[in-house]
């Protein structure tokens, strides 16, 4: 058990050990993602220095708003392709950042992206105003009570293709 550097300790791990097949590697997309935001150490293509094997599991990206904010995952797009600039916060997920940027990139809207170290917090910045937008690759078990009552909704869960669907 290598934990550390999001993934990036493991990963020199396993690929410095014998390639005799009793080696398993277990990551989180966040690795995966890791050359893509040129984190330092990982000097290595990833697709080609490890043979993959499967998906454990997986936890599509959410977003969130308040509820006398955004009505509609068209809505956003919308005022984003408008140019309405949102602060978004983005849970402790390499996912819910990628998503984030694809979805302002194909937008061309300019919106300020805040990473969170504590998803808990994003809840809270929410729910206070100091954020308009939560992006969450988790579980959403947290703020069921807000959700249930009415005063967060979720706006879209962002599929595995990339599309996203209201809720």
């Amino acid at each position: 058990n290598r934990p550390g550097a999001n993934g990036v300790i493991a990963a020199h791990a396993a690929r410095s050990s014998n390639n005799d097949g009793h080696t398993l590697m277990m990551v989180t997309t966040s690795l995966l993602f890791a050359q893509l935001q040129n984190q330092p150490g990982v000097d290595y293509d990833m697709r080609s220095a490890f043979a993959y094997v499967g998906l454990l599991g997986s936890s599509p990206t959410k977003i969130f708003a308040r509820s006398d904010s955004v009505p509609d995952v068209t809505s956003l797009i919308h005022n984003l392709q408008q140019g309405k600039v949102y602060r978004i916060a983005v849970s402790n997920s390499a996912t819910a950042f990628v998503a984030s940027q694809l979805i302002l990139r194909r937008t061309k809207n300019t919106s300020i992206v805040v990473p969170y170290t504590n998803s808990g917090m994003t809840w809270i910045d929410l729910a206070a105003g100091r954020v308009d937008l939560v992006l969450n690759a988790g579980s959403d078990n947290t703020i069921n009570a807000a959700l249930v009552s009415g005063r967060l909704r979720r706006v879209a869960t962002l599929d595995s293709k990339l599309n996203a669907e209201d809720s």
